[in-house]
């Protein structure tokens, strides 16, 4: 322990709808696919179903009947082959926790030209789908709108479809996170409306200082100020593995969704010992694993590329074993601008919540206050626009509650969507968001 540490039909392809922010067990969504060769247009369509299952599903799986006299032709094709053929394939994921992939093999007979055609603003914005070549080329969906082929070739579509990630915070504090899965807002606003300031801090190395962020990027570690305890849901897709540039000394690397090892690009490059905070107890720890959701420190001889992936340790973990270089960084205190260094592990509000959520005509925003103060109550939209001060007053120790109806300054009712609260109690601030539907 560190004594010093802080305390193709046819053609194959393309879209999706995916009903959003559903949970696993009823996400269902379907994509389909246009096959254009000489004048003929054919559609295909693929996708999960939360009744459907590995095999054929009547009702949800449609048959293709055999091939026209013409030759041409296109269908699904299920792992292990199988006597029949699919037009519609509509599979329904399995597992849990982790990546989620589904593979559809498409099969098109042709003697000529094949199109493959698709819309990518019609793909969910949180599920990955590459469209695979048998020569090895793959497309990503996202960023093309068709493909050519020719002949009678077969072809695979991989979707990757989003997890969810748990991220606890038993208590307010410092924190070192990274983003174990790739989520479609990166914001910290979005991500950890729990955040004070809604920024984070990353280390430049090369200044020997933190800078301030808004927004996170994969294989990087931050720092992240938290106002208050909470448990928050991350949904993405997981990452297999990050890549990450390091500067000569200290670093702060994330982790991919699997708990990791590295190696660096020339070898030896770093001192084998990852550096994590411990909330709890206040000090820097040395770990020999990389965990999802958490950030280290890393001390770099020499500029290089460090890369993590699932693995095995390489070293073992002693909690109690002094490091041999001097401590990392200590968190960025200085930097916040509404909360003081002593403030930040014992809050003046805590328990901050708000009933209904989603609300239509008023919620009821709850929260207990260690000691007597004036909080005032701040609304604002997604643009940050501040549309109202619902309240303005002193209270007493204890819990207490308060009413937003939905205003706006003028008394007017806000528009369906999300909004940002803040709790402003002495120089603390403590959001919270709210959803209003009509």
């Amino acid at each position: 322990m560190i004594s010093n540490a802080p305390k193709p039909f046819l053609v194959i392809l393309v879209l999706f709808f995916l009903t959003a922010h559903l949970p696993a067990s009823t996400e269902q969504w379907q994509i389909p696919v246009t096959l254009i060769f000489s004048s003929k247009r054919m559609q295909c369509v693929f996708g999960v179903h939360p009744d459907a299952t590995a095999g054929y599903d009547a009702g949800l799986d449609i048959l293709a009947p055999p091939a026209a006299p013409d030759g041409v032709y296109a269908y699904w094709q299920r792992p292990p082959a199988s006597a029949y053929h699919l037009q519609t394939d509509l599979r329904h994921p399995n597992g849990d926790q982790g990546a989620k992939t589904l593979q559809y093999g498409l099969k098109i007979v042709n003697q000529s030209t094949t199109t493959l055609e698709w819309n990518p603003n019609d793909l969910p914005s949180d599920t990955r789908i590459i469209l695979k070549h048998s020569s090895g080329k793959e497309i990503d969906m996202r960023e093309n709108t068709l493909l050519s082929v020719s002949g009678t070739i077969s072809l695979t579509i991989d979707v990757t479809l989003p997890t969810t990630r748990q991220i606890t915070m038993p208590v307010s504090g410092w924190y070192l996170f990274s983003l174990p899965v790739l989520p479609d807002n990166r914001q910290i606003s979005s991500l950890f409306p729990n955040a004070l300031e809604n920024s984070a801090y990353e280390w430049d190395c090369s200044m020997s200082t933190y800078q301030s962020v808004d927004r996170l990027l994969p294989g990087k570690g931050y720092w992240v100020p938290i106002a208050y305890p909470a448990n928050l849901n991350i949904r993405g897709i997981a990452l297999d593995s990050v890549r990450l540039h390091l500067a000569a000394g200290w670093n702060l690397i994330g982790a991919p969704a699997k708990r990791s090892q590295a190696v660096t690009l020339p070898k030896n490059a770093i001192i084998p010992q990852f550096i994590e905070y411990d909330i709890l107890d206040g000090s820097y720890q040395i770990s020999s694993f990389l965990d999802p959701g958490k950030a280290y420190w890393v001390w770099a001889n020499q500029e290089c590329e460090i890369i993590c992936r699932a693995g095995s340790p390489l070293i073992q973990r002693h909690k109690t074993r002094p490091l041999s270089l001097s401590a990392p960084p200590p968190p960025p205190f200085s930097l916040l601008t509404s909360v003081r260094k002593d403030s930040i592990n014992q809050p003046r509000l805590t328990r901050l919540s708000s009933y209904p959520n989603p609300f239509r005509d008023q919620t009821a925003i709850s929260f207990m206050l260690a000691q007597p103060g004036r909080v005032r109550a701040i609304v604002y939209n997604t643009r940050g626009e501040r549309l109202e001060v619902f309240c303005n007053r002193s209270f007493k120790t204890g819990r207490h509650e308060i009413i937003w109806k939905g205003t706006d300054a003028r008394g007017e009712q806000v528009a369906s969507g999300v909004y940002l609260i803040k709790l402003v109690s002495g120089d603390e601030v403590y959001p919270l968001k709210v959803m209003r539907l009509k």
